[in-house]
């Protein structure tokens, strides 16, 4: 009888140890599997619910790593289809204009070469733009921080986007000189982006206005334009977004980029009613 109870309970101890270990190697299985077949582009999610509340876990945990990786390959593949576009235009122009040169279609030769310059000029800063973001992104771009008289800095800024339109004139603001430390390289683009977008839209006039809370420096820039689509609003810094006007680029994502990468923020809108037009408020640490 003895015997008989231990065979029994050896065998039953068998039988459940071995059901425990199909509810966990199988769903484990599944998962290796899924696992497999992630390649970014097609659905790889698990849809079963398991019983064990660890398994559930995993399985979540899963599913939110495949939605990641499938949501950055499909930012990837628009990036690089929306930059190869953006290089294919003056591409077209130099080479079109170059054969018109060399064919002899075109007589006027120093428009023409006029016309190839700006467009290559176009093309070497949207490549650099790329570069610059791609560096940023993996935490290999070289910062040379120094000290930096932000009125005498912000008054380049002015002098050089000023000859972009005559017919719009930038205010610049300050209660008093003010020092900070940063990489004045990397600021000139930033800030030179957002007043190249401000002019694009601006009536009459752009102001800036500096100040501090004593710990970081407080830029806000704004335009007299039409402002921002509520639509476009909350996508306004994504890479190559196509918003008012058909306009698409990565001029603002370089300044979330590069702003976010000297340790400050950024943060854009429509100024309030009765005033018109947008407005971009940068924090920036005063000592980097």
């Amino acid at each position: 009888m003895y015997i008989a109870i231990l065979i029994a309970s050896v065998f039953l101890s068998s039988f459940l140890v071995w059901g425990i270990a199909r509810t966990i190697s199988v769903p484990i299985q599944h998962l290796c599997l899924q696992i497999q077949r992630i390649n970014g582009e097609t659905d790889a999610q698990i849809q079963d619910s398991y019983s064990l509340n660890e398994l559930e876990s995993l399985k979540r945990s899963y599913n939110q790593m495949e939605e990641m990786i499938r949501r950055s390959e499909e930012e990837k593949r628009q990036f690089f289809q929306n930059a190869s576009h953006d290089l294919k235009t003056p591409l077209a122009s130099i080479t079109g204009y170059s054969q018109g040169i060399v064919s002899n279609v075109i007589k006027d030769h120093q428009k023409a070469a006029s016309i190839i310059l700006s467009e290559s000029l176009r093309m070497t800063d949207l490549v650099e733009s790329i570069l610059s973001l791609s560096k940023m992104d993996s935490h290999t771009f070289d910062l040379h921080p120094t000290d930096l008289e932000v009125m005498e800095f912000l008054d380049e800024c002015v002098d050089i986007m000023s000859t972009i339109r005559k017919d719009c004139v930038i205010h610049l603001e300050a209660a008093r000189p003010l020092m900070i430390h940063t990489d004045p390289e990397l600021l000139k683009r930033v800030i030179q982006n957002i007043l190249s977008n401000c002019l694009r839209y601006a009536e009459h006039e752009i102001l800036i206005r500096m100040s501090t809370d004593g710990n970081s420096l407080i830029l806000l820039i704004q335009d007299d334009g039409p402002g921002f689509l509520e639509k476009d609003l909350p996508h306004i810094f994504e890479r190559f977004y196509k918003g008012n006007g058909g306009k698409n680029g990565i001029g603002l994502s370089i300044v979330w980029t590069g702003i976010h990468y000297l340790g400050g923020s950024i943060t854009a809108g429509n100024r309030a009613v009765p005033e018109h037009g947008a407005y971009y408020q940068l924090l920036l640490p005063l000592s980097f």
